[in-house]
């Protein structure tokens, strides 16, 4: 009998020897179907233990929630029977945690590109973060960085004002769409064009 693993190895067994080893399970076909469980858990094992391998290869370059390493190993080959312990197993460990990614996201978000609360939450959401995570993460970045997201909106602003026809509605309006309220868009807008003329190019 061919036996044919997770990772592409193949090796023979002698079928009457699988039969042998089975164990006293009484006739036949009692013990080739207690082989051939056996051989459907090892195969899941291996499974597993090629997965765990791969998952903790990504979490070693950055963090991940849990949604994504699940996706990331699905797109790989793996099923969801094989991969939802192996994530239990890593959150358990504490190599993952849905906490720490949001709290890192945060972080890496608002220094690529400032934006409100709000769609911080609909980000991290979107990234399978539940959304009592989510908001422990803002608390927690919060604690740090108290004025962080008036300093996010007067960035924002400012990065707004980059382009060759720029208008204070137009900067508004992009700051809503980066969350931020629209009294509060309306607000920064006017702050970094006193005037509403077309703006300089900055860029």
């Amino acid at each position: 009998m061919q036996v044919t693993l997770a990772d592409g190895s193949r090796f023979f067994i002698l079928k009457q020897l699988l039969e042998q080893h089975a164990g006293d399970l009484g006739d036949a076909s009692a013990r080739r179907a207690a082989l051939f469980d056996r051989l459907a858990e090892l195969q899941l094992l291996s499974h597993q233990t090629l997965a765990r391998r791969k998952a903790i290869d990504l979490l070693a370059r950055r963090e991940y929630s849990r949604a994504e390493l699940e996706q990331r190993l699905a797109q790989r080959g793996y099923e969801r029977e094989a991969v939802q312990p192996v994530l239990d197993e890593l959150a358990r460990r504490g190599y993952q945690s849905d906490h720490r990614y949001a709290v890192a996201y945060i972080a890496s978000r608002l220094r690529r590109r400032p934006q409100a609360r709000r769609q911080l939450l609909l980000e991290l959401k979107a990234k399978g973060v539940e959304t009592v995570t989510a908001e422990a993460a803002l608390r927690e970045y919060a604690r740090d960085n108290p004025n962080w997201e008036d300093a996010a909106l007067e960035e924002a602003a400012r990065r707004a004002l980059r382009g060759r026809r720029v208008t204070r509605e137009g900067v508004a309006a992009r700051l809503t769409r980066l969350g931020f309220s629209v009294a509060a868009a309306q607000r920064a807008a006017r702050r970094v064009l006193p005037q509403d003329d077309t703006a300089a190019d900055e860029s």
